[in-house]
């Protein structure tokens, strides 16, 4: 605050000018957001001039969601109410189009004045611990795939032995040597119902169980049936919308699309 004084007209100037920024500074904070406001009080020249900056005291978040949802009370019955037959009712229609956009700026206001502080200090916290995160997932996912590929070729040296044992067992039952026939074949069993299930625990109540599961590759796109292929709508409405009209089994067409705006 910057004051010149001049007499004592100049300081009862000065103090009634205090008293009304004082006065001024009891405002209510808008409704639409909080922003820092200047108020020049007093008159300029050699009796003072005093330029406080007023800055808002918000109301708590319960307070700025309770009034947003009052207002919104009304308008959602009136929503509820109104049947869009006709031209006048389209245009009272889309006036309430424009009351809830400019509510719900007005609620995005308030949402980001009270969770912009505590947004950016989660981003420095996530990023101190973004780092070791980032270096505990990739010793994990190399310790997973040094795992997978030792079970995996542990998984086809059991399969080679067991086709080995198979036929060992048919040629000896070929050769009337059923002793060795017997012998093969069950030796065989034996690899296939093999431990499926692994279990290491470690301390604190970690434990790794592995388990053998089902999964495939695709070797020939053109043998796959229909019935496990997904359609591309985003690739389609991107064609659509370049102008294509002439898609095999698909219908293109208008409908009607609202865009509120200008709030």
């Amino acid at each position: 605050m910057t004051v010149q004084r001049k007499g004592k007209k100049g300081l009862k100037a000065i103090i009634k000018s205090v008293k009304r920024a004082k006065a001024q500074q009891q405002v209510k904070p808008p409704s639409g957001g909080y922003h820092k406001r200047s108020i020049k009080i007093g008159s300029a020249g050699t009796v003072g001039v005093v330029t406080p900056v007023i800055t808002p005291v918000p109301p708590s978040a319960e307070e700025a969601v309770r009034a947003t949802t009052s207002a919104l009370a009304v308008r959602a019955a009136a929503v509820v109410t109104l049947m869009v037959i006709d031209e006048p009712s389209l245009i009272i229609a889309n006036g309430m189009l424009v009351e809830l956009k400019t509510l719900t700026k007005e609620l995005d206001e308030k949402k980001k004045f009270f969770l912009g502080p505590l947004k950016e200090s989660l981003k420095r916290l996530e990023a101190e611990f973004k780092h070791p995160a980032q270096q505990l997932f990739d010793a994990d996912r190399e310790l997973r795939i040094k795992v997978t590929s030792y079970l995996v070729t542990k998984n086809v040296a059991f399969e080679q032995k067991k086709v080995a044992l198979e036929t060992k067992a048919m040629e000896a039952a070929q050769q009337g040597d059923d002793i060795g026939a017997l012998a093969a074949a069950t030796e065989a069993v034996t690899i296939s119902a093999g431990p499926k299930t692994m279990l290491v625990e470690g301390a604190g109540g970690a434990s790794v169980r592995t388990n053998m599961v089902d999964a495939f590759d695709v070797v020939d796109y053109g043998a796959v049936p229909h019935e496990f292929f997904t359609l591309d709508e985003k690739k389609i409405m991107l064609a659509v919308r370049s102008g294509r009209r002439d898609i095999p089994g698909i219908r293109v067409y208008k409908k009607p699309q609202l865009a509120v705006g200008g709030v």
